[in-house]
């Protein structure tokens, strides 16, 4: 047996739990920056996640089943001890190929328990605002909860996060000034979409009904003939603005709350 098949094995056991832990990262989030890790961070992270999974799965297969594992096969293939024969090893393997369907059946569903897990425990935190009150429950999305303005509510108080949040946000402002050509620039205009690269890092923020101007023509402070604000913008043709995350110097932004029809 080489060294290969034990860490095949592993992965394998393991890969339950790096999905489930996946799921909970990522979750229902419009946009998520989550991404897969390196496969040993992946794999550490996920084995623990991944015997509470098989210990389920193997409860069930007890209750529903008069099939049984044999841990002292499964020890072997892990572990490669004690040293078998070469009949001995075809012996585990006989094992093996005789049930393949129940271990196929076995590996996708505890697979897909997994996913269903994961996102279940990511949507009850979402819903009981878990993340909201307690930071060890937040999630590595921090732009949707700027941008959307849940990070109004950390650490509140269940009954201020509960107010806060009824009054949802329904136009994000954004100001972003941009460096080019050798001068500052200052967009505006309403969020509509953002994008991660595959690092998982913001790209792109879309903006519509964008304007610009030049930073120099801020206005002055203390300036009586200063103008209305939208008037010192310059409207930018099209329906959509794109700007680069990584050409932003600074980025502001303003929450609007439209009032109810009554």
């Amino acid at each position: 047996m080489n060294i290969a098949f034990p860490a095949l094995v592993i992965l394998l056991l393991a890969l339950p739990g790096i999905l489930l832990r996946y799921a909970y990262r990522k979750g229902l989030f419009w946009k998520s920056p989550v991404i897969l890790g390196p496969l040993a961070d992946e794999v550490g992270g996920g084995i623990i996640a991944a015997l509470v999974l098989h210990a389920l799965c193997l409860l069930v297969i007890e209750v529903c089943s008069h099939l049984t594992v044999d841990f002292e096969s499964l020890l072997i293939l892990l572990t490669g001890w004690p040293k078998l024969d070469v009949r001995q090893e075809q012996g585990v393997l006989y094992s093996i190929s005789h049930y393949h369907a129940a271990v196929l059946i076995y590996f996708i569903g505890s697979n897909l328990l997994g996913v269903v897990l994961g996102y279940g425990l990511h949507w009850l935190v979402r819903v009981l605002h878990l993340d909201l009150r307690y930071s060890a429950l937040r999630f590595s999305n921090e732009w949707h909860y700027i941008f959307w303005g849940e990070k109004r509510a950390f650490d509140q108080k269940l009954l201020d996060i509960k107010l806060l949040l009824t009054r949802e946000v329904d136009i994000t402002h954004i100001s972003a000034v941009v460096d080019e050509g050798g001068e500052s620039l200052l967009y505006w205009g309403i969020l509509t979409e953002y994008h991660f690269n595959r690092a998982g890092e913001l790209d792109l923020i879309v903006l519509e009904q964008a304007s610009r101007r030049k930073l120099s023509a801020d206005r002055q402070i203390g300036n009586a003939a200063d103008e209305i604000e939208e008037e010192r913008f310059y409207p930018i043709r099209g329906d959509y603005l794109t700007l680069r995350y990584t050409n932003i110097r600074n980025l502001n932004i303003q929450y609007i709350v439209l009032p109810d029809d009554t």
